[in-house]
């Protein structure tokens, strides 16, 4: 509404065959709404509740509040039935919880307040379609006639849920917010437990009073019902406030200052605003402006003065833009009223992204890998919607993650739950509970817009290695897969994750592979009959061929990229973002963006790429994975210069003598023993080894070695002695003199080895004791 507001005051001719036709059923001050419009006073229309099929009665029930939200909510649970019996009328109740855990809470509650109430056929047709459920709670409840619906139930329980609903079997459906804007299941009895509300970052807050509406205006069935009843449960402080909203005394409010740095880069990248008072004039015919006419308090003004609420719009102009130039998203001149965007500005404002996480982007180091990426990809504004709740944190740190968590296993904040999400997704990890996989859901819908900005941001930035990485993240993102994985046959249609795998045990693990199959042996490899196999091969053929070449001649790097694209490719091939990027590290020198198939040729002057030894160039695309062509150019750099001699301070020629040794006597080595024996005239033309380095030291274990060595041999000396020693025999008065060869001779010992041989080649003793033949 804005931008066509916008484009009115400028065509007025054109303006004039528009007709605005605004409807709606929330909105009181539907004056302000008409002159915002420029809408004459005859042209507006107002139905109020007399124009209602079925009248409406609105009942607000206060109760104390404690000290802990949260412990407010649950006692709650034990205070709707009592509601139901008194205003239901035995027909159905929708009961608006704050929660997907208060949901099921309640409907657990009232269950078990409701079954006596059941007749017998009644029960048992529940009890049959009980046994329908894939959740255990769900089809207790549903035993006892009440049920659940939220964003954590399946699609089956949903249907089965809502059919039991609509047929009147449930006596009350226990639900979230969400069901008041989707799916239409009216009630008789509407029924809103509670309007606080947990929000991320702030604990609990009020609901917004167009969700109470909403959730009220399911109360009433035209086709059943003449009457309808809605009650509110709050505390006692919040009463007389939403008693002053539903009987249509509190108006809408403008937001746009909570979000309007985006809005003024928008306008500014489309020309609209480029100075400071264009941007005045631009809020000037925005909704802000007409409700700060009659409510200037409301938005921190003082009077409602149009000369004060001019210098007042103006100061938040200059403060917002001064912000967003000190960001870099716009530059501003001397004067500072001149306006521009910037390349990031524009990179903001074509994907949607907020000023903060552009800001998260801008801050991201030149040489941040895939894991620093991810990790501030979680840390999105756009992802404040996703909350960590306490029964995920379990489901949570069973995964098995690539990059682990800072604090191990323990998931603590939103921005790590969204990082195992992301991790959990890319390796192929299923989660049974539903909230999970409707929240991997919901980041991946945000994911691909995300992803451009962020390698548009780090080519801005003329960040090479962050680029590059950040459009590999993007390739996992997009195919829901590692950069490395070997599954690259999922990237073909028809082909699932049991079918790759069975593949790539097969060996046809890369897209070239798969290209030069034969068609037969992929039928028998996947168990299929033929014409599988040329399905398989005339996919991979018509993914995306992506070719580089690089090359140094004449101070010119000459860089050829090419890409072709198969006639009968998916739509996601044609019309697919691919990139030429060249540099190291921090440094981009080159960088090209392709959409449609051909060729690209350029020369790089080695000049351009000073200070760089190794040059890589990479041609990649952001939806695939495994199609990537890498070149490396080492650059013939000229040699730095030669230092400059630096001047040595003189040195004495005593001082010289001194410390200058004989040519005759050598330097000693690191392990020397000392100066040898030899006396050599001249030791360093000698043949003697230890004259020139000195005698090698013995270790602690040879000196062992040696002496035991030496203590061996002199025994055996001694014995062989003593077995050859003549004996003298007295016979009367002859001696004779003879060899006693019947003496046994005593046990010979084993002969030690030589010293060195009791050393191992570390050097380590090894000989103990004598070894027993």
């Amino acid at each position: 509404m804005k931008t066509v507001r916008v484009a009115s005051s400028k065509y007025d001719c054109a303006a004039a065959q528009l007709r605005f036709i605004a409807v709606s059923a929330t909105i009181p001050n539907i004056e302000d709404i008409a002159t915002w419009l420029d809408c004459s006073p005859e042209c507006v229309l107002s139905f109020g509740e007399e124009y209602r099929p079925v009248k409406l009665e609105i009942h607000v029930v206060g109760y104390p509040r404690s000290n802990n939200d949260f412990i407010f909510d649950r006692n709650l649970n034990f205070k709707v039935f009592e509601l139901i019996r008194q205003f239901s009328d035995g027909r159905p109740t929708l009961v608006f919880c704050s929660s997907r855990k208060g949901a099921s809470q309640g409907a657990v509650q009232i269950a078990k307040d409701s079954a006596h109430l059941l007749s017998t056929t009644r029960r048992q047709t529940l009890l049959e379609a009980s046994f329908r459920s894939g959740d255990a709670m769900l089809a207790e409840c549903i035993r006892g006639g009440v049920g659940f619906h939220s964003a954590a139930t399946s699609f089956q329980d949903r249907a089965l849920v809502e059919d039991l609903f609509m047929k009147e079997l449930l006596t009350a459906l226990c639900t979230t917010s969400t069901l008041a804007q989707g799916v239409n299941l009216p009630a008789h009895l509407v029924i809103v437990k509670s309007t606080l509300y947990w929000t991320s970052g702030s604990g609990y807050e009020e609901a917004s009073e167009l969700d109470i509406l909403q959730m009220i205006g399911r109360a009433g069935r035209p086709q059943f019902d003449t009457s309808a009843v809605a009650v509110i449960m709050t505390t006692q402080d919040s009463r007389q406030k939403w008693l002053n909203i539903l009987s249509r005394k509190q108006v809408i409010e403008s937001c746009l200052l909570q979000n309007l740095e985006e809005h003024l880069v928008s306008e500014i990248v489309l020309g609209s605003i480029a100075d400071v008072a264009q941007a005045v004039l631009w809020l000037k015919s925005t909704f802000l402006y007409t409700r700060v006419k009659k409510k200037p308090q409301y938005y921190g003004m003082k009077t409602a003065n149009t000369e004060d609420i001019e210098r007042n719009l103006k100061e938040i102009c200059m403060r917002d833009l001064n912000e967003l130039a000190s960001f870099g998203l716009i530059t501003m001149d001397d004067d500072g009223f001149t306006v521009k965007a910037t390349d990031r500005g524009a990179i903001m404002a074509r994907y949607y992204v907020a000023v903060q996480t552009i800001k998260l982007f801008s801050e991201v180091d030149a040489q941040a890998e895939l894991c620093d990426l991810l990790k501030t990809l979680a840390k999105a504004t756009e992802f404040r919607d996703i909350r960590l709740r306490v029964t995920e944190k379990k489901l949570l740190n069973v995964v098995q993650l690539r990059f682990p968590l800072p604090h191990p296993s323990k998931v603590i904040s939103d921005a790590e739950k969204i990082f195992v999400l992301l991790q959990a997704a890319l390796s192929n990890h299923m989660f049974e509970e539903w909230g999970l996989k409707q929240d991997t859901s919901t980041v991946f819908s945000c994911c691909g817009r995300l992803c451009c900005s962020l390698i548009h941001t780090q080519l801005a930035l003329r960040h090479f290695e962050a680029a590059r990485n950040a459009i590999k993240l993007s390739q996992c993102l997009r195919a829901r897969m590692w950069e490395d994985s070997r599954l690259v046959a999922k990237q073909i249609p028809g082909i699932g994750d049991t079918y790759a795998r069975t593949l790539v045990s097969s060996g046809y693990d890369t897209v070239e592979k798969l290209r030069q199959s034969d068609p037969r042996h992929l039928e028998v490899v996947c168990g299929r009959r033929p014409t599988f196999g040329n399905q398989i091969r005339d996919g991979a053929a018509q993914l995306p061929q992506l070719s580089l070449s690089a090359v140094l001649k004449d101070d010119y790097v000459h860089l050829q990229a090419t890409l072709a694209v198969g006639d009968e490719a998916t739509a996601s091939a044609r019309f697919a973002a691919y990139h030429v990027v060249a540099g190291e590290a921090d440094h981009l020198v080159f960088h090209r963006r392709l959409t449609k198939p051909g060729a690209v040729e350029e020369l790089l002057s080695v000049k351009a790429c000073a200070g760089i030894e190794v040059l890589t160039v990479t041609f990649m695309c952001e939806q695939y994975v495994g199609l990537d062509a890498v070149c490396a150019v080492r650059l013939s750099l000229p040699l730095p210069p030669p230092p400059t001699p630096v001047a040595l301070p003189p040195v004495a020629v005593k001082n010289l003598r001194q410390t200058t040794l004989p040519m005759s006597e050598p330097l000693p080595r690191a392990d020397s023993g000392g100066r040898c024996s030899h006396t050599c005239r001249n030791k360093n033309s000698c043949g003697h080894e230890c004259c020139k380095v000195g005698r090698k030291r013995r270790g602690h274990q040879q000196q062992a070695a040696e002496r035991q060595t030496q203590q061996l041999a002199k025994r055996r000396r001694t014995t062989s002695g003593a077995a050859s020693k003549p004996t003298t025999q007295h016979e009367g008065d002859v001696f004779a003199l003879s060899l006693d060869a019947a003496v046994p001779k005593p046990p010979q010992p084993a002969r030690a080895p030589p010293a060195d041989d009791l050393l191992d080649n570390d050097g380590v003793f090894n000989y103990l004791f004598p070894s027993e033949e």
